[in-house]
């Protein structure tokens, strides 16, 4: 049985890694210190270093319930930007491929831009994704996107 997505929540793994991080070890960690089945994450968006700048990777199946923003797991699907945002910019690369990943998924379960969301957004006890990622920004470059496609 397929989920019911219906929204898309944007995360940063912040942390003392920054930009050092790779869905490898945010795979590890979820598993093996917070006790996940899996990395809690549908997607991972690499920054350059232990990763391609901007490449998107797979992490839990979508179909899979993610484990990534408490309250907001069993219709949504997690996309997190490996970096501290709270400290830096998202790459170029990152923003791009954020913008496209968020687009893709808003055709195929038919999500509006308005259902994206930033973790602190559906959830108080968070700065996540960073005070250097503007989400209200981020929805308006995939509603456009949207537009022109």
């Amino acid at each position: 049985m397929k989920r019911d997505i219906k929204k898309l929540i944007v995360h940063h793994t912040g942390g003392r890694l920054g930009r050092l991080d790779s869905p490898g070890l945010i795979r590890l960690r979820h598993k093996y210190l917070r006790g996940f089945d899996d990395i809690g994450y549908h997607y991972v968006i690499g920054a350059g270093v232990l990763t391609e700048d901007g490449k998107v990777y797979e992490g839990r199946d979508v179909e899979l319930v993610g484990a990534h923003a408490k309250g907001s797991n069993s219709d949504s699907i997690g996309v997190v930007l490996i970096g501290d945002l709270n400290k830096n910019s998202a790459t170029r690369k990152q923003f791009e491929s954020l913008v496209d990943l968020l687009a893709e998924n808003c055709r195929r379960y038919g999500i509006y831009a308005g259902d994206i969301y930033g973790h602190k957004e559906v959830s108080n006890d968070t700065s996540c994704p960073g005070r250097y990622l503007n989400m209200h920004y981020v929805r308006r470059m995939v509603k456009d996107k949207l537009a022109a496609s």
